[in-house]
């Protein structure tokens, strides 16, 4: 007969070990693998150099906190609350920051490369100079009365910009994020588009003379009546499937199916 601590050290069949790790492997895929902050990281008003990379903090209430140094590099931050917050040296790399309010913020030092700021509040912000005119570009639709011939966008997040026929002369865009842009008619004239990713991009009828395509990425790219030399289009990292300024479709990677989009479009 077996005792209550002999059946208390049974072991489960083999097909329920398996089971039980399949449901775990399941949950680790389907799951929620957002990192959230407690309550009680939140809590002190001065939270400067906390590490808070990675981390989901969506419609968070960061308002008039001291936030100087802190890393917020990845993290979710959409709809988060700074009014008045010092994030004085914050690393905002990368970090979404889609419809946050940054009214009356200190950012002064901030680094904001690659982030996204759609739809984000810097009403009376302290910014550096260069991150101004990227706010500007983000929150106004009449970018096309723009001049900003020689301006630093070097790591800005511009994918699906409307950027048509605005001067950028000069302009630093090296590793930008300019995917299905509309650069069409644009003045890039000795551009710095080191790196630039520009897959899908309307770039008909630009003016690329003399800028610097390096490792640019161009796939899908439309450069219909475009000024740019074939030097410039062989350093490229990709051309796949571009539409050529004479009309041509790009078909040189075999591998790569040539599918109709926008950007190959008349």
């Amino acid at each position: 007969m077996r005792t209550l601590s002999s059946l208390s050290r049974r072991r489960p069949p083999a097909a329920v070990l398996f089971t039980l790790f399949a449901l775990a492997l399941a949950g680790l895929a389907c799951g929620d693998v957002r990192q959230y902050a407690s309550a009680t990281e939140l809590a002190p008003t001065d939270l400067s150099g906390h590490d808070f990379s990675g981390k989901y903090l969506a419609d968070e209430d960061f308002s008039g906190k001291l936030l100087l140094g802190a890393d917020f590099s990845y993290a979710n931050l959409s709809g988060a609350n700074f009014r008045g917050a010092d994030l004085s040296g914050a690393n905002l790399n990368h970090a979404d920051l889609q419809g946050a309010d940054f009214t009356n913020a200190n950012l002064t030092g901030a680094v904001l490369d690659l982030a996204l700021m759609q739809g984000a509040q810097f009403t009376e912000a302290t910014l550096d100079a260069k991150w101004q005119p990227l706010i500007q570009l983000l929150t106004t639709n009449h970018t096309n009365t723009f001049d900003l011939a020689g301006i630093d966008l070097s790591y800005a997040y511009l994918n699906r910009a409307s950027l048509a026929g605005v001067d950028l002369t000069s302009a630093n865009l090296a590793y930008a994020q300019l995917g299905n842009a509309d650069l069409s008619g644009a003045l890039l004239i000795g551009a710095n588009l080191q790196h630039a990713h520009l897959g899908a991009a309307n770039l008909a009828g630009a003016d690329l003379t003399e800028a610097v395509l390096t490792d640019a990425n161009l796939h899908h790219a439309n450069l219909r009546d475009a000024i740019v030399s074939e030097v410039q289009l062989s350093g490229v990292a990709a051309l796949a499937c571009a539409t050529l300024p004479n009309g041509t479709v790009d078909d040189s990677n075999p591998g790569v199916p040539c599918a109709p989009t926008a950007a190959t479009n008349p």
